[in-house]
C-alpha cells in the first residue's frame, strides 16, 4: 500500500510539473526568439496576411531620405534651418508581430537602424511607467527633478571638479559598470554616435562663434 501511495505521489508531481512546464509564460532570450505560425497563436492566416498587405501598402509617401524631409517640412519656413548631424534613409515600412512572446509574422528590414524623432516620447514614457510599476517613481504626480536633480547637478559641476575630461570619460563615469546604461553607452560609440555628436557641437560653436 505505501509503494502504491509513494508511485502515486511521483506520478502526480510529474504530472503536475508538466503542466505547470506548459503553461509558465515563455521569455525569449535575447536575439532569438522563437516563431510560431499564425495557427499557432490563434490567428486567422489569411486576415492576418491581407492586414500586413494593407500595411505595406499604406507606407508613408514622404521621402525616405530624412535630409529631403527635413527641407521640405520643418526647414521649409523655419529659421536657422541647416542640417547640423547625420540623417540617413528609412527603410520602407515594415513590422513585426509578437504574441505570447513569439514572432508570429515579420516583414520588411526589422533590423534596420532608423531615425524615431518624436517616437522617442513615446520609449520615455514606457520608461516611466515600469519605473513606477517597480516603485522607481513614488508617485506619478512626483516632480521629476527630484529624482533626477542630483544627476544634472553633477553634470553640471563636471566642468570645475573634472575639467581635462571629455565626453566620452564623463559618459563612462555615469555608466553603472555592467548595466543597461553601460551597454547603451558601448553601442552608441561602436555605432559612432559620439563621434558625430562631437562633430554637430563643433559645427554649432562655430556658428554660434560666427566663424
Amino acid at each position: 500500500m505505501t509503494k502504491h501511495l509513494a508511485l502515486a505521489c511521483v506520478a502526480a508531481f510529474i504530472m503536475a510539473s508538466n503542466a505547470a512546464a506548459q503553461t509558465a509564460p515563455y521569455y525569449p532570450d535575447r536575439f532569438d526568439w522563437q516563431k510560431h505560425t499564425p495557427q499557432q497563436e490563434g490567428f486567422d492566416a489569411a486576415k492576418l496576411d491581407e492586414a500586413i498587405k494593407f500595411a505595406i501598402a499604406s507606407d508613408n509617401p514622404a521621402p525616405h531620405d530624412q535630409a529631403v524631409v527635413h527641407q521640405q517640412s520643418f526647414a521649409a519656413n523655419e529659421p536657422f534651418d541647416s542640417i547640423l548631424g547625420p540623417h540617413s534613409v528609412r527603410a520602407p515600412l515594415n513590422g513585426i508581430i509578437i504574441h505570447h512572446g513569439y514572432v508570429v509574422a515579420e516583414w520588411g528590414e526589422t533590423k534596420k537602424v532608423d531615425m524615431t524623432h518624436s517616437v522617442s516620447k513615446t520609449f520615455l514614457t514606457t520608461v516611466v511607467g515600469l519605473a513606477w510599476q517597480k516603485g522607481l517613481i513614488r508617485d506619478i504626480s512626483d516632480k521629476a527633478r527630484d529624482y533626477i536633480i542630483d544627476i544634472y547637478k553633477a553634470l553640471a559641476n563636471a566642468p570645475d571638479t573634472a575639467p581635462d575630461e571629455d565626453f566620452m570619460h564623463l559618459a563612462q563615469d555615469y555608466a553603472t559598470r555592467g548595466g543597461i546604461n553601460e551597454q547603451v553607452l558601448r553601442e552608441l560609440t561602436e555605432r559612432g554616435t559620439f563621434d558625430a555628436f562631437a562633430e554637430s557641437l563643433g559645427r554649432v560653436h562655430k556658428r554660434v562663434a560666427g566663424k
